[in-house]
């Protein structure tokens, strides 16, 4: 053990450990016991595996939980922090093994090492052209070659980097990427730090999010860029509360160049930040945005391709969707026809509805707008006809600033969807989201604060101020 602590403190020498006893050689042997399943799950597991898959994020699940409940007080915050960072630092040099997105992200890269825009042409129309990495070999690995690329302006960008620095070699390229990854989940974590602190909440709320295996295997792991979306979103809110409304601005059209989902967020900055400084907020963005855009999208027919790919997206893809799920078998029971395309505009009217009532009839107090933000994203993922593993992610950032944990169980339980990329079975789909909505609303009707991922020390605490911590 003190072996192991001699190298967390080289590694981290700006780490004090508290003094070593029982409970804290217990905390750090769990730690070792996660660094070693995650080091088992995304250097030597395949998505196919599904038995060891399922046991070791299911082991993982167990010890999460157990060090949030036990070994999450001030004591062993230094020590929680250190075991966050090493985590991500540790699976950050494997090849992503539960996705093939990467193989996408290389591809867009070496077409703009070349001068090519990814945006103008689809994958297949660059095979005759015979330039290195640009091989028939690595376009059988992409998941929709007959897709115009999708990805927005940011992600490009740190796709070309990594090309640019390693045209030819694809781990080094997704090295560089991860290196991003790292930076924005580094990041995040410092930003939630720093919101804790604001709002005058524990600080070792944090470890809710930072020590959570999924996020850590699917954002530093499997390489996907909502680590982005979720740090700019938790900036441009810091930024706001600190009266950084211009900088707020560019880190908003950073956020939405990352992922387009931030952009649901604005709507409900006008009532606790006022009219003013929202359009001040939205006109920045929109012209860094529009900067940040050009050297990408400059011609009507790349906004076509980017447009139509999305609406094939819409209209081909279902997977592990809820309500769309149980109105679409409504419907095809009357009509016998997948009637996406309706069902699709009511859902996204009911979305836009959401957020007119969180930005109109709700309170303008500060400290409830995260709240706000995860309910609203919530919504956004109950309706949509698509949530893979990494999409909810953010809720887990978001449920920090509020009474309630059913993100937290949603994110221990949809690694379940892994089985169900070869065939989906929809037992198991029902099965996760009557665990969560049952959950949510046992939290919801109760009003009881479940100490479940947090110590009883945070939950003292959260319960002398909940009456501020109501989401609504």
């Amino acid at each position: 053990m003190k072996c192991l602590i001699d190298l967390l403190l080289l590694l981290f020498p700006f780490i004090n450990f508290a003094p070593m006893n029982k409970k804290t050689s217990i905390s750090i042997a769990l730690h070792c016991l996660s660094l070693f399943l995650l080091v088992l799950l995304c250097y030597f597991t395949q998505r196919t595996d599904a038995f060891q898959l399922i046991s070791l994020f299911s082991a993982l699940a167990g010890v999460y939980l157990l060090i949030l409940r036990k070994y999450s007080s001030d004591d062993f915050y230094r020590i929680n922090l250190s075991a966050a960072v090493l985590f991500r630092i540790a699976v950050i040099f494997a090849l992503p093994n539960l996705t093939d997105d990467f193989y996408r992200y290389v591809w867009d890269g070496r077409l703009l090492h070349y001068g090519f825009n990814p945006f103008d042409h689809r994958p297949g129309s660059y095979l005759d052209i015979h330039y290195p990495g640009l091989s028939p070999e690595l376009y059988a690995k992409l998941s929709s070659p007959y897709l115009y690329s999708v990805y927005p302006p940011f992600c490009q960008s740190i796709y070309g980097i990594a090309c640019n620095l390693f045209p030819e070699n694809l781990y080094n390229s997704v090295l560089v990427m991860k290196a991003f990854i790292l930076a924005f989940e580094l990041g995040t974590i410092g930003m939630l730090s720093a919101l804790l602190r604001y709002f005058k909440l524990n600080k070792n709320l944090l470890f809710i999010y930072a020590l959570n295996p999924v996020v850590i295997v699917e954002f530093c792991g499997n390489l996907h860029f909502e680590a982005g979306m979720i740090f700019f979103s938790l900036l441009v809110t810091y930024l706001l509360l600190i009266n950084r409304t211009l900088t707020a601005g560019i880190c908003m059209a950073f956020a939405v160049c990352l992922k387009l989902i931030p952009a649901l967020f604005i709507p409900l900055f006008l009532k606790p930040f006022g009219f003013r400084k929202t359009f001040d907020l939205v006109l920045v963005g929109l012209l860094f945005g529009i900067f940040f855009s050009l050297p990408f999208v400059y011609k009507i027919e790349q906004i076509e391709h980017i447009f139509q790919t999305i609406q094939l997206y819409f209209q081909q893809y279902e997977f592990n969707a809820s309500f769309y799920y149980l109105i679409r078998w409504v419907g095809f029971k009357f009509t016998h026809v997948n009637e996406l395309l309706i069902i699709g505009k009511w859902l996204a009217v009911t979305l836009g509805s959401t957020v007119f009532y969180f930005t109109f009839f709700t309170s303008k107090a500060q400290h409830k707008l995260p709240g706000r933000m995860m309910w609203l994203l919530l919504v956004y993922f109950l309706l949509a006809t698509t949530v893979q593993p990494w999409y909810i992610l953010p809720l887990i950032a978001l449920c920090i600033f509020t009474n309630y944990r059913f993100a937290v169980i949603w994110s221990l339980l949809i690694p379940l969807t892994y089985l169900n990329y070869p065939n989906e079975n929809l037992w198991l789909v029902t099965f996760e989201y009557v665990v969560v909505i049952g959950f949510m609303t046992y939290e919801l009707i109760s009003k009881k604060q479940i100490i479940l991922p947090i110590t009883p020390l945070i939950a003292e605490e959260i319960k002398d101020i909940s009456p501020e911590l109501e989401v609504i």
